[in-house]
């Protein structure tokens, strides 16, 4: 419990804002994030599903889950946003409390939406500035205050969805975008080209590039180059070989994995392996918090 207040102010990032700053296109966290939709008209786009958000609308992200924001009015947008590390769910959850549920208790890109009506909104945003100003404040007690109102808004969420998460039926990601997205993630260690994607969903490949690439704000190239770096930050983290780990994401030429590797992730595999194995769990989390500004 102490190593969880000691970092609760540095691996913590509290957003409550209404600029319409955003992420263009799929991306994703280290860590994993509550996003509390209250004005604007957006969709929110998360692996194959996307969702036009209505006010009380609440979402999970795990760090495994791509997703960005599409602005359908650019006059207004309202939401707030929580961005924590991990291994605070595990070391605040008890035994017969599991406060990861809601973000890992579930497939990747799956039952990451529910609601909360008007009393719950003025319930959380209370918590919210509470656990802001806690997390802020030099006085007596602020740990222990913010790490209450954490378990609060924690258990809040877990509440929500364990009423009503599967909210599935609401997407209106179109069903092209959404079988390649399938496709891709059903292939991730096989070879294939645009043209094995036109004969597969009967569009030629102009087209299918230039639809993805207009949901996605990626490439089909840039999306698939992703999944795969992303798989393999999974494999290093766990320790495997780095030639393994090269097969295992769908690489078959280590110099290229290697190369893309660093491109995408700013550093080598090696070195990405070494700092995250020799640091603690946290270590690199605050990498990703400036990633969260544009949530």
């Amino acid at each position: 419990m102490l190593k969880t207040i000691d970092f609760l102010d540095q691996n913590i990032l509290c957003r409550h804002v209404s600029d319409l700053a955003i992420h263009p296109y799929y991306h994703r966290h280290n860590g994993c994030e509550i996003y509390l939709f209250l004005n604007g008209k957006v969709n929110y786009y998360i692996e194959e599903h996307c969702y036009p958000l209505v006010r009380g609308d609440i979402l999970v992200i795990q760090p495994e889950e791509y997703h960005r924001v599409e602005l359908v009015d650019k006059k207004h947008y309202e939401r707030i946003t929580i961005n924590l590390e991990q291994f605070f769910f595990q070391s605040l959850s008890s035994h017969e409390t599991d406060l990861t549920t809601c973000f890992f208790n579930r497939p990747v890109g799956q039952n990451n939406l529910s609601f909360l009506n008007e009393q719950q909104i003025g319930e959380f945003i209370m918590l919210f500035n509470h656990l802001k100003e806690a997390n802020s404040s030099p006085e007596y007690g602020h740990d222990l205050l913010s790490l209450s109102y954490l378990f609060q808004i924690l258990v809040m969420v877990n509440q929500a969805f364990r009423a009503g998460g599967n909210q599935g039926c609401r997407s209106i990601m179109p069903p092209l975008i959404r079988d390649i997205m399938l496709y891709i993630d059903g292939h991730l260690l096989d070879s294939f080209t645009l043209e094995d994607l036109s004969r597969q969903f009967f569009h030629n490949p102009s087209y299918i590039s230039r639809r993805f690439k207009m949901v996605t704000g990626l490439t089909i190239q840039q999306y698939l180059l992703n999944k795969r770096i992303g798989l393999a930050q999974k494999y290093l983290k766990e320790g495997r070989f780095l030639t393994d780990v090269c097969w295992m994401s769908g690489f078959n030429n280590y110099s290229h994995f290697a190369r893309t590797f660093s491109q995408q992730v700013g550093v080598s595999p090696k070195k990405y392996q070494n700092y995250i194995m020799s640091l603690p769990e946290n270590a690199d989390f605050q990498e990703s918090l400036s990633e969260c500004e544009s949530e």
